[in-house]
C-alpha cells in the first residue's frame, strides 16, 4: 500500500496555472529550489540601459518571481509578468509543450538576454567525446559534444532493447557500434575502409546532472506517438564514477539481454493488471537494476498462468506445477484471482494493526490506492467468488467491531492533529533516507568524485498528445520531499517515490531526473546551499516587493481579500445599464465606488442625484440586488464588482430608500384566461410577486392575488413540460430559484393549466414568406427586412401536408403551386408530405422558404444543369466555361440511359445548341471546375442530393458508361528538352491495376519505352505551371509493386491529371524570354534549376500541429543592427 501526499502548511508556495502551462510551473519550481541556480541569478544585476524594460527582461522578471516564492507574500504566484517577458500573448499559455525542449529554450533566452549571464553553462554544461577507432592500426578520430541534459533511452522495440534501469541505460549509451561490412569507416591512417568501433565517452560531467528519460517515441505501425510506460528504476545516490570511462572498463556491467516475449504485439502503452506490491525504498544501485521478468497485462490471464508455471518451474515449485497442471483454465483463473484475494485480505489486516514505524493515512481515505486495483481484470462467474465474498464480508464486520471498540477506548484525534502527525511520520522517513543516501556517499566516494544526489524528478500524467507535469523536489533547506504541482505545494513520503515515479503503471512516470554533485569531506549531505534571506535579494527586487505589501495591506484594510498579486493587478469591469444602454466600464481596481458612481451619472446624464442610488442589478432577472449604503469609500476590488451588473434606481423626492432585504426573492406569476394562442411571456404577461425566502406557497397565492386584485380560493401550479404539478398550499418556497415561473388560476377539480400545458408542448409557430411578393433588402438602420415575416401556429403531430394547407389557405395559393423548401431558397425541397411536422426536426420559430412552382415528387432531385465547354488542349491550366441552363427535374432511381434523351432534348431547347445522347456525359459540378462522372445507374446510389449542379459535357467519340472500379484519367507528355506539354489524352483505368500496366498503355499513345516512364500526379490543375515540374516527385511507373489506387499515385477520382516524363532526358535551361511567357519568378527558378531542390514526399499534415515553443529576447532599438 502507498501513502498520498497531504496539504500540511507546506513552507513553500505554488506557481499558479495561467492555461496549459504545468510544464513551465514543474521546471520554474525545480530552478528555485537548486540554491546554486537561485544565487547565480541574484547576482546578475538589471540595467534599464543595457538591458531595456523591466517587463521585457527574462532575468529581471525570474528573480522578482523567486522574490515572490521566497518572502510568500502571496499564497500563490502569479507567472504572467514572466510570460510576458517571453513575448507571448494568452495563446500561446494554453499551448501544451515538451519539458525538455522548455528547460533549453528558456536557457538559451537567459543566455542571449545577457553575456554576463553565465552562470547556466557553469552549472549544467557537459561534454561527450564522440570517437571512431580504427580496429587494424589503432587510429582514433575524435570531436567533443556540448550537452545540456543527458537523454537516455527507455526502450526501442525495433532494435529490442529495453533499459529497466538508469544505471543499464547509461551503460548501453556508451556501448561502442561496430563498423563493418558495407558501413566500413574510412581510415585516414590506413588510407582505406576498416572496420571500427564507434562510440561516445562521458568527456565532462555538470554540477548539475539533468537526465532526460526518452518516454515519447513514434510507432511505424500504427503511424502516430506514443507514450511508454514502462518502468525505469533510479536511484538516489548515482554513482557516476562507473560510467566516467569507456565501455570496457565499466566495472560490474549490468546484462544487457532483454525477454523477446516483452516486445511482442506491442503497440498500447502498459497498464497494470493485477495487483503490484509497493516498492518500500530505493535500493542500491546494484539491486535497483536486477533484471526481472515482465508480465505484459495484454496477454491476459491464461499468458498470466503460462507465466506463473514458468517462474514455478525455475524456482523448483513442484507443488504449484502440479497444481495448475491438474486444473483446467477457467479452475485456474480462480484460483488466482482467490490467491490475489487473500493477499489483499492479509495486507489489509496488518496495515490496520498500529505499528511505530508505519505511516497511517487519514480516516476519509480508501483503503485501496485507484493504481493498484485489478482494473481489467475479467470478470468470470464461479462458486469461488460466494466463498471470497464471504470471508470478506466477515472480515469487514471484524474490521468495524474492532475499530468500533477503538474508538470507545480512545479519544477521537482532530483531522488537523491527524495530519501533524502524518507529517511528523513523513519527516522522520526523510530523515531515515538521508542516513541510509549519506553512506552510500561516502561508499561511492571511494570510487571517484562524481556521485550525485537525486533532488527533482519531473513527472508526466497522460498520453503522448497531452497530460500533466508536476515535480518531487527535495529541499535543500530541511531535506525533506515535497510535491509541487501548479499551486499545490504538499508533503510526500520518499517511500512512495518508486511507486509514484518508476512507471510501470499509467499513473504517471518520471521524465526528467535532476541531480546534484556532492561536495567531498561533510558529515551529511541531507542539506546544503543553506538557508536564504531577503537581503541576498539584489535591492531593486526588494524595493518591488516592498511596494507590493504596502499595496497588498492597503487593499486588505478596505476589505479585499487577495490571494494572489494577479488581484492587485487586474483591472476592474463593470457593466452599467440603464434603460435601453449597456455601459462597459474599465476602471483601476484601486478606484472608490464614490468616484465610480460619479463617472456612471455623468455618462447617463443623470440630474437628479439625491434621488438615485446604485445597485447591483440582474440583466436576466431585471431585478435589483444588494446596495452599497455604507461601502462608498471603498474600493471596486474590495467590493468584488469585477465582472458585475449595476444599475441606478430612482425614488421620489421625500420618500424613504426601501431597505435591501436578502431574504426576498421575486417570482413571475401568470393568470388564466381563455383563448391562449402561445404560452409565452409576451401572451402571458405575468406579474412579478415578491415575497421572502421562507414563506410558504399560501403566502406567494396570497401575494400574487393581491397583486392582480383577485378574491376567492386560487391554486398555484409549477409547469415541468407537457406535465404541471399543483404545489400544496403548506409547501415551502427555498428549494425555486429566483424569477421562477409559476401559474395561478382558480381552484377547481380539472385544472384548465394542465390542459394548456398539454396542448402548448405540442404547439409550436412556423415562420414563413410570401412567395408572390418580391423580397427588398431594405436597409433600416443597419438591419435587413425579415425574411420570413408571417407565422404558422399548429401542432407539432400534423402531417407536413396539413401545415401546407393551412398555410397556403393564409396565402390564398392552392397546394399544387407551391414549393416548400427547408433553410432558405437554395434549401431543399420537402417532398415527403405524409410525415408528421416534429418528425421533420421542426420547432419553435422555425422559418420555412416557399417558392411558387410544381413540386416534385418522391424520388426526383431538382438539379441546376450547365454545358460545360471543353478546355484548351494545350494550356498549361484547365479552365472550363459553363452555359447556366437552370433547373431540371432527374428521377434518382432510374439509370443515366433512361432519362438522357429527355434532358438532350430539353438542353438543346434551353441552349440553343444541338446534343447528341451517345456524345455526352454527365459530371458532378464543383464552382469552376468538374469532378466524376456519373455511371449508369441510379443517381441516388451514387451521392445526388438536391439542388446539386451537374454538368453535360460533349464529347468527340460516343460515351461508354464506366463501371464502378473504373476511372478515367487525363495524360500528358512533358518533354523536358523542349519544354513542351502534348495535349490531354484521355484514358480509363482500374483502381486494381498495376503500375506497370498503365506504363504499357502510355508506351503505345506517347511512343516511349515503358521502363524510362516517369509520372507524377497534378493536384490543383487549375493553378498548374509546368514550371512546377521540377520541383514534382516523379514516380517510376515500369513497377508491379503497387496498384494505382493506393499510394504513391492514388488515382481514385475521375479527371486527374497525370503528367509522364522519359527518364533518359534532362531538363534544358530556359531563356528569359521562356521565363516571362511561362509566367516564372527568376529567383525561383535559378534556384530550382541549379540546386535540383525538390519537395520529396508527400507528408501528411495533421489539423492538430504541435506549436513550436518559442521564447522571444527582446533587444533595445538601439542595439538592432539595421539590415543591409
Amino acid at each position: 500500500m502507498t501513502t498520498n501526499s497531504y496539504q500540511i502548511d507546506a513552507p513553500y508556495l505554488g506557481l499558479q496555472n495561467i492555461g496549459a502551462t504545468c510544464y513551465m510551473n514543474s521546471v520554474l519550481q525545480t530552478l528555485f529550489m537548486t540554491p546554486e541556480f537561485r544565487r547565480g541569478l541574484y547576482l546578475w544585476k538589471y540595467e534599464h540601459s543595457i538591458h531595456g524594460e523591466e517587463i521585457d527582461s527574462i532575468p529581471f522578471q525570474l528573480q522578482k518571481l523567486y522574490g515572490r516564492l521566497q518572502t510568500k507574500i502571496f499564497e500563490y504566484i502569479d507567472t504572467r509578468d514572466l510570460t510576458k517577458s517571453f513575448q507571448w500573448d494568452i495563446h500561446q499559455a494554453f499551448q501544451q509543450h515538451d519539458i525538455q525542449e522548455f528547460i533549453r529554450i528558456l536557457f538559451d533566452a537567459i543566455e542571449q538576454s545577457d553575456q554576463n549571464c553565465n552562470f547556466v553553462k557553469e552549472l549544467y554544461e557537459g561534454a561527450y567525446l564522440h570517437y571512431t577507432k580504427c580496429l587494424k592500426c589503432n587510429y582514433e578520430s575524435q570531436r567533443q559534444e556540448i550537452f545540456m541534459d543527458y537523454t537516455v533511452i527507455l526502450k526501442d522495440k525495433w532494435s529490442k532493447v529495453y533499459n529497466n534501469s538508469l544505471e543499464l541505460a547509461i551503460q548501453r549509451s556508451l556501448k561502442p557500434e561496430k563498423l563493418e561490412g558495407n558501413n566500413q569507416y574510412f581510415c585516414e591512417s590506413c588510407q582505406a575502409k576498416q572496420d571500427a568501433h564507434r562510440g561516445q565517452l562521458i568527456y565532462k560531467l555538470p554540477s548539475i546532472l539533468n537526465v532526460h528519460i526518452n518516454r515519447f517515441a513514434f510507432d511505424y505501425v500504427m503511424m502516430r506517438r506514443e507514450k511508454l510506460d514502462d518502468k525505469m528504476a533510479f536511484p538516489f545516490v548515482l554513482n557516476m564514477n562507473n560510467y566516467s570511462r569507456t565501455y570496457d572498463e565499466i566495472p560490474n556491467k549490468l546484462s544487457e539481454e532483454a525477454d523477446p516475449s516483452y516486445f511482442e504485439e506491442l503497440v498500447q502503452p502498459k497498464k497494470q493488471q493485477f495487483k503490484t506490491t509497493a516498492t518500500s525504498k530505493v535500493q542500491p544501485s546494484a539491486q535497483t537494476t536486477k533484471a526481472t521478468k515482465v508480465v505484459r497485462p495484454n496477454q491476459g490471464l491464461k499468458d498470466f498462468i503460462k507465466q506463473q508455471k514458468k517462474v514455478a518451474k525455475q524456482q523448483g515449485n513442484v507443488d504449484i506445477i502440479d497444481s495448475f497442471g491438474n486444473m483446467q483454465e477457467d479452475e485456474q483463473i480462480q484460483q488466482i484471482i482467490h490467491q490475489q484475494i487473500q493477499e489483499d485480505i492479509k495486507q489489509i489486516q496488518q496495515q490496520t494493526k498500529p505499528a511505530e514505524t508505519s505511516i497511517p493515512p487519514p480516516p476519509p481515505l480508501p483503503v485501496f490506492d485507484h493504481d493498484l486495483e485489478y482494473q481489467d481484470a475479467p470478470k468470470v462467474q464461479s462458486n469461488n467468488q460466494k466463498q471470497e465474498g464471504q470471508i470478506q464480508e466477515e472480515l469487514q464486520q471484524k474490521s468495524k467491531e474492532e475499530e468500533k471498540d477503538k474508538q470507545q477506548q480512545q479519544p477521537i484525534l482532530d483531522t488537523t492533529e491527524e495530519r501533524k502527525k502524518y507529517a511528523e511520520l513523513v519527516k522522520k522517513k526523510c530523515q531515515e533516507s538521508i542516513l541510509e543516501q549519506d553512506n552510500q556517499i561516502r561508499q561511492y566516494l571511494k570510487d571517484g568524485p562524481h556521485v550525485y544526489q537525486l533532488y527533482s524528478i519531473l513527472n508526466h500524467s497522460g498520453g503522448a498528445m497531452g497530460g500533466h507535469y508536476f515535480a518531487y523536489i527535495r529541499s535543500h533547506e530541511d531535506g525533506q520531499w515535497y510535491c509541487f504541482n501548479d499551486s499545490s505545494v504538499t508533503y510526500i513520503n520518499p517511500d512512495d517515490i518508486p511507486v509514484k515515479t518508476f512507471g510501470g503503471h499509467s499513473g504517471g512516470s518520471a521524465y526528467m531526473l535532476f541531480y546534484r554533485k556532492v561536495e567531498p569531506n561533510q558529515e551529511s549531505w541531507g542539506t546544503w546551499g543553506g538557508q536564504f534571506q531577503e537581503n541576498e535579494l539584489p535591492e531593486y527586487v526588494q524595493l518591488k516587493l516592498q511596494e507590493e505589501r504596502i499595496k497588498l495591506e492597503e487593499f486588505r484594510q478596505q476589505g479585499g481579500q487577495a490571494e494572489d498579486l494577479l488581484a492587485l493587478q487586474k483591472p476592474i469591469t463593470v457593466k452599467a445599464h440603464y434603460k435601453l444602454e449597456v455601459k462597459t466600464f474599465t476602471l483601476e481596481n484601486s478606484t472608490s465606488f464614490l468616484n465610480f458612481r460619479q463617472l456612471v451619472l455623468d455618462h447617463f446624464q443623470i440630474k437628479d442625484r439625491d434621488n438615485c442610488r446604485i445597485r447591483i442589478y440582474n440583466p436576466y432577472t431585471d431585478q435589483f440586488q444588494d446596495t452599497f449604503e455604507g461601502k462608498e469609500m471603498r474600493s471596486l476590488a474590495a467590493l468584488k464588482l469585477q465582472n458585475k451588473c449595476i444599475s441606478i434606481e430612482f425614488k421620489q423626492p421625500g420618500e424613504e430608500w426601501k431597505p435591501y432585504n436578502e431574504q426576498a426573492v421575486t417570482f413571475r406569476v401568470a393568470l388564466f384566461r381563455e383563448n391562449l394562442e402561445a404560452l409565452d411571456e409576451k401572451t402571458l404577461q405575468p406579474k412579478k410577486v415578491t415575497v421572502n425566502k421562507n414563506d410558504f406557497v399560501h403566502e406567494l397565492v396570497e401575494a400574487a392575488k393581491k397583486a392582480y386584485n383577485l378574491e376567492g380560493e386560487f391554486q398555484l401550479l409549477k409547469r415541468n413540460g407537457e406535465f404541471g404539478e399543483i404545489l400544496s398550499s403548506d409547501k415551502p418556497i427555498d428549494g425555486y430559484y429566483d424569477n421562477s415561473f409559476f401559474y395561478l388560476e382558480p381552484k377547481t377539480e380539472n385544472s384548465n393549466w394542465l390542459k394548456e400545458f398539454e396542448i402548448d408542448e405540442h404547439r409550436i409557430t412556423i415562420k414563413f414568406n410570401d412567395p408572390t411578393k418580391t423580397v427588398q433588402a431594405s436597409i433600416q438602420e443597419g438591419q435587413p427586412e425579415d425574411l420570413y415575416p408571417l407565422v404558422c401556429t399548429i401542432d407539432n403531430r400534423a402531417t407536413m401536408m396539413e401545415m401546407k394547407e393551412k398555410i397556403c389557405q393564409q396565402l390564398g395559393i392552392s397546394p399544387k403551386n407551391l414549393i416548400l423548401r427547408r433553410g432558405g431558397r437554395a434549401g431543399l425541397e420537402l417532398k415527403d408530405l405524409t410525415i408528421e411536422v416534429g418528425l421533420n426536426h421542426f420547432v419553435k420559430g422555425s422559418s420555412i422558404h416557399l417558392d411558387l412552382g410544381t413540386p416534385l415528387n418522391l424520388g426526383e432531385y431538382r438539379c441546376i444543369i450547365s454545358i460545360a465547354s471543353a478546355p484548351n488542349l494545350y494550356e498549361d491550366r484547365n479552365f472550363y466555361q459553363f452555359q447556366e441552363l437552370g433547373e431540371y427535374s432527374i428521377p434518382g432511381d432510374k439509370p443515366i440511359s433512361q432519362f438522357i434523351n429527355d434532358l438532350a432534348i430539353w438542353a438543346s431547347e434551353k441552349s440553343g445548341i444541338p446534343l447528341d445522347p451517345k456524345h455526352i456525359r454527365l459530371r458532378e459540378r464543383i464552382a469552376d471546375r468538374l469532378n466524376k462522372v456519373y455511371r449508369d445507374k441510379p443517381l441516388k446510389e451514387q451521392g445526388i442530393v438536391e439542388m446539386r449542379m451537374i454538368a453535360i459535357e460533349q464529347l468527340q467519340d460516343e460515351w461508354q458508361h464506366l463501371t464502378s472500379k473504373d476511372v478515367f484519367i487525363h495524360a500528358r507528355f512533358w518533354d523536358q528538352e523542349k519544354w513542351d506539354l502534348s495535349e490531354r489524352y484521355e484514358f480509363v483505368v482500374s483502381r486494381n491495376q498495376s503500375g506497370a500496366d498503365l506504363a504499357e498503355q502510355f508506351s503505345q499513345v506517347f511512343g516511349i519505352t515503358a521502363e524510362n516512364i516517369e509520372v507524377c500526379r497534378i493536384i490543383a490543375v487549375h493553378r498548374f505551371n509546368r514550371y512546377e515540374l521540377l520541383n514534382e516527385e516523379w514516380i517510376p511507373l515500369k513497377n508491379d509493386d503497387y496498384l494505382l489506387g493506393s499510394q504513391p499515385l492514388f488515382i481514385t477520382n475521375d479527371g486527374q491529371m497525370i503528367i509522364l516524363r522519359d527518364s533518359t532526358q534532362q531538363p534544358r535551361e530556359l531563356t528569359n524570354e521562356e521565363i516571362k511567357q511561362f509566367g516564372i519568378i527568376q529567383s525561383n527558378y535559378t534556384k530550382s534549376i541549379k540546386t535540383g531542390v525538390s519537395r520529396g514526399p508527400v507528408k501528411t499534415r495533421f489539423f492538430n500541429e504541435e506549436k513550436a515553443l518559442v521564447i522571444t529576447v527582446k533587444k533595445k532599438a538601439e542595439d538592432i543592427k539595421p539590415e543591409a
